[in-house]
């Protein structure tokens, strides 16, 4: 059949629209056709096509070239990640290596109400603190260890039985056996520091101590309370197996550090029973690694106190001689003790 040149023309036509057809997509072949009429359904199909595309196309522009890291790793730390730990419970520094109590945060409100109290708690978290890094340093010990004897002083040593201490009664310690005393003195000073002490239970009792009115100028009271308990002990096995301290029968005698800071043991350890709410007829126990901030903040206030704060001084100028002990609970008993002694007492108890 011969085409006619109308006919012929129409062919060519419908040939030269296939190819168009096939090779657009929908959308652009919706937009040559409705170039004279208009439908919005059309445009947001072109927009919805060009933005899956350019989305295929920059997901693998973003791929880390790094890889995407084994199954259940993480993958790498950004360049900007912190570089030391979270900081530890009892420490100010984050991140430190150090122990110590919890300690009061810039941004906590003050432990005591009461400026003295806290500037005074404030400086027992100090010699806790000094204590830790003396440990954790290792520094050489800062103690004299010249015997009393060769420094000028005379030390009378005998047998003594410590049967008044019945307060001891609740803790491992046999206080109707004989114990060794230890006095010290100077010239006509009488008494300046006297203990008892049993190096076989590793328990020391200081009995009395007048440095400061009777020897202001002298070894001091750690030189003199670590030379009776070394003389006593004889070993180092020993030495290292001190275990309590006891401070008895403790009076009201206010003193001032060179700061300024007003100290006075009885009346911290009355601040103490009232703000752990205690019972004045038991024991108090005041444990330095305390979940409770009111009872690290007590710790610290008694850690400031001359009674606890000399034997802190102690474990840290003889910290390689006494073997890294360190204050691991406050034993405190008010003047309406159970035991009715009728004292004050405190039972420094040592560990690691």
């Amino acid at each position: 059949m011969r085409l006619t040149g109308i006919k012929y023309a129409a062919l060519l036509g419908l040939l030269a629209a296939v190819p168009l057809a096939q090779g657009l997509p929908r959308g652009d072949l919706h937009g040559i056709q409705d170039r004279t009429t208009y439908d919005p359904r059309d445009a947001h199909q072109v927009d919805q096509f060009d933005h899956e595309r350019v989305n295929r196309r920059t997901f693998w522009h973003q791929i880390d070239p790094r890889g995407t890291g084994k199954p259940g790793r993480l993958g790498d730390k950004p360049d900007d990640a912190p570089s030391v730990s979270p900081g530890r419970v009892g420490t100010d520094n984050p991140g430190s290596t150090s122990g110590g109590s919890v300690g009061k945060t810039p941004d906590s409100p003050p432990a005591f109400s009461d400026s003295n109290l806290e500037n005074a708690r404030s400086k027992g978290e100090g010699l806790q603190r000094d204590l830790e890094q003396a440990l954790f340093n290792n520094k050489p010990d800062d103690g004299n260890t010249t015997p009393l004897v060769d420094s000028g002083y005379t030390v009378n040593r005998q047998v003594e039985s410590p049967t008044d201490e019945k307060y001891l009664a609740e803790f491992p310690i046999d206080y109707k056996k004989d114990w060794a005393s230890t006095d010290v003195v100077k010239g006509e000073s009488g008494t300046i520091v006297k203990t008892i002490q049993d190096g076989d239970q590793g328990v020391l009792a200081v009995k009395e101590s007048w440095n400061k009115d009777k020897d202001p100028n002298g070894v001091g009271w750690t030189t003199m309370v670590m030379d009776n308990w070394r003389t006593t002990a004889g070993t180092t096995e020993k030495i290292q197996g001190l275990k309590y301290m006891v401070r008895d029968n403790i009076q009201t005698i206010d003193t001032t550090d060179s700061k300024g800071v007003k100290l006075n043991t009885v009346n911290a350890m009355t601040t103490v029973f009232d703000k752990m709410k205690a019972d004045t007829k038991k024991t108090l126990t005041l444990d330095p690694k305390s979940n409770n901030p009111d009872e690290i903040a007590s710790f610290q206030l008694m850690a400031a106190q001359t009674h606890v704060a000399r034997p802190v001084q102690l474990l840290k100028d003889y910290h390689n001689e006494l073997g890294n002990l360190k204050i691991t609970k406050l034993h405190l008993q008010d003047y309406n003790h159970e035991s009715r002694d009728y004292q004050r007492n405190i039972i420094i108890e040592f560990g690691k």
